[in-house]
């Protein structure tokens, strides 16, 4: 399912994607591919997708009301970063150690380690990244995230 999401958003997206977006839709798939060809427990993996899809189904959510929804933007940045700490930055970190602790142990290591090595390597890094900017816009800097008409009183009540 997950990569099935991954080339539907391509698709969906295609002209107006950026740099990170398609790195992420590049290796999300590539990592879930090629977990599938270790000796994992596949409770690793099912923990691994259902971390990644449940966050998945916030993050849709959580854009729509920032579309049309009437709460303040800096409250559902807040709440998607709460959710996307847990979902994409912990569980799927563990998630790695797990899996290549698991290939460490291999008699031969495959041809495909180094791509899926490097697919996991650069998740995790996009998902700290993308956690950054979710931070950012609700912590840091929610000036940028603010309307013109609301002020700083309205948002922290």
């Amino acid at each position: 399912f997950e990569i099935a999401y991954e080339v539907f958003d391509t698709y969906h997206l295609w002209g107006r994607i950026d740099a990170e977006t398609a790195l992420h839709h590049i290796a999300s798939p590539m990592c879930i591919l090629f977990s599938t060809m270790t000796s994992v427990d596949f409770r690793v993996l099912c923990h691994l997708m259902f971390a990644i899809d449940a966050s998945g189904f916030a993050l849709a959510i959580g854009k729509l009301m920032l579309r049309y929804g009437t709460l303040p933007r800096v409250k559902i940045y807040r709440v998607l970063f709460w959710v996307y700490v847990p979902t994409r930055i912990y569980a799927p970190f563990l998630d790695t150690v797990l899996i290549c602790h698991n290939l460490f142990y291999m008699a031969e290591w495959p041809e495909w380690l180094r791509a899926y090595l490097w697919a996991m390597v650069m998740m995790d890094g996009l998902n700290s990244y993308f956690c950054y900017a979710l931070m950012s816009r609700a912590y840091l800097r929610p000036a940028i995230v603010l309307p013109e008409d609301q002020t700083w009183g309205r948002i922290l009540e």
